[in-house]
């Protein structure tokens, strides 16, 4: 019971906050939007290129916008002082760690979400054959970002060179996840007779098992420090 409540404390405050200020939400919009914009114009307008390499620049704009996020998980904690005094006060580091990476996870969601209408207006790329399936691979690569990145976040928070930091521990160990996530898209816009979109689901959905468990386990003893 204490481990829910204090997973939904952080939850509901890091929620709350953004809700009022929109800080980091509305960068994240921008900076999507922005690189789907520009790229529309690079590209050209051949629907078929478009249409080909879409899934991969979505989830290009999602790892690089999410970085931004991913960030600041600690951050307004650490600016003002109170950081060490949320990881004693909290009764479970796990649940502190859950907290952020489910806020995180509904910010990323939410710009992917709106980076895909935007791609679609601008890229004039048809409905996905798939939707159910193209929602899961939304789902299960946002979470894997999610906790992956709120994992680092917490790494990097007292380095000095942290916004260096994040990208660089982080990008390497999401490759999988990339691959995966490309894919899985990609088989949802151009439907596919092979059925190859659960196999990509499956691998998803095991590296996100994988390192929940793994980051879960391993940040009670980092906060610590």
């Amino acid at each position: 019971m204490n481990f829910l409540r204090c997973f939904f404390a952080v939850f509901y405050k890091d929620l709350l906050s953004e809700l009022r200020q929109k800080e980091i939400l509305n960068t994240l919009l921008f900076f999507g939007v922005l690189i789907v914009f520009l790229f529309s114009f690079a590209l050209g307008t051949d629907p078929g290129l478009l249409k080909k390499i879409s899934p991969g620049l979505l989830w290009l704009v999602i790892l690089f916008s999410s970085v931004l996020a991913l960030d600041r998980s600690f951050q307004a904690e650490l600016e003002e002082g109170c950081l060490d005094h949320l990881v004693l006060y909290a009764s479970s580091q796990r649940a502190l760690f859950l907290g952020k990476t489910a806020t995180n996870f509904c910010a990323i969601l939410i710009v992917q979400v709106v980076t895909a209408f935007a791609m679609m207006i601008l890229f004039d790329l048809p409905a996905p054959d798939d939707f159910p399936l193209l929602a899961a691979a939304f789902l299960l690569g946002d979470l894997g970002i999610a906790v992956l990145g709120t994992f680092y976040a917490a790494l990097t928070i007292k380095t000095r060179a942290r916004q260096a930091m994040l990208p660089l521990l982080l990008f390497p160990m999401l490759i999988p996840l990339l691959l995966s996530a490309v894919y899985a898209t990609q088989t949802a816009m151009e439907g596919s007779l092979t059925n190859s979109g659960g196999s990509w689901l499956s691998l998803l959905a095991i590296y996100d098992l994988i390192f929940l468990t793994a980051c879960t386990l391993a940040i009670e003893p980092l906060l610590e420090t």
